[in-house]
């Protein structure tokens, strides 16, 4: 996927490390066994959204091999402001993620790789974007539009919505 990336123009190294949680909390919980390959791909929180939208294209294509693009970061997350125990979202949490579910059910990556300007609170839901990024990701590899595959809150803050990207969703 290395040579993928830099054939497409985007600067990419192989590194070994660890699993973070980003990968392994969600990797636990859909392949309890750990009987499946992974490769751990970074976000750069120093590129834009197109960026991220740009490595997901790049993995489209492998999509065709059977590999599953997984990006895990919550779809609001902001632990400065949690409320431990609680599943009520306030406001702006929830304005953000019916704009970011809106927009990615009809496909409108642009507006979502632009989701500073364009996402309603978009600061105060991602006070920084490491969490945010890993779903441009997934949706440049998904070429087109999500649909809602699960949405819960914990935490008051943290939005669990888990969308699928592609023709093979539905």
């Amino acid at each position: 996927m290395v040579e993928d990336l830099k054939i497409a123009g985007i600067p990419a190294t192989r590194a070994e490390r660890g699993f973070d949680h980003g990968v392994w909390v969600p990797l636990a919980l859909m392949f309890p066994a750990a009987d499946i390959p992974v490769v751990a791909m970074s976000v750069q929180p120093g590129r834009d959204g197109a960026h991220h939208l740009a490595v997901g294209a790049v993995l489209a294509d492998r999509r065709a091999e059977n590999i599953l693009v997984v990006g895990s970061g919550a779809i609001t997350h902001n632990l400065g402001e949690v409320v431990p125990g609680s599943t009520e979202a306030p406001e702006w949490v929830t304005a953000f993620d019916d704009w970011a579910v809106e927009r990615a059910c009809a496909g409108d990556s642009k507006a979502l790789a632009d989701w500073r300007r364009q996402g309603p609170h978009a600061r105060r839901n991602h006070p920084t974007p490491e969490h945010w990024l890993p779903f441009l990701v997934a949706l440049g590899a998904g070429a087109g539009s999500g649909q809602v595959l699960h949405r819960s809150t914990t935490w008051g803050v943290l939005r669990m919505t888990v969308m699928g990207f592609g023709s093979e969703i539905a």
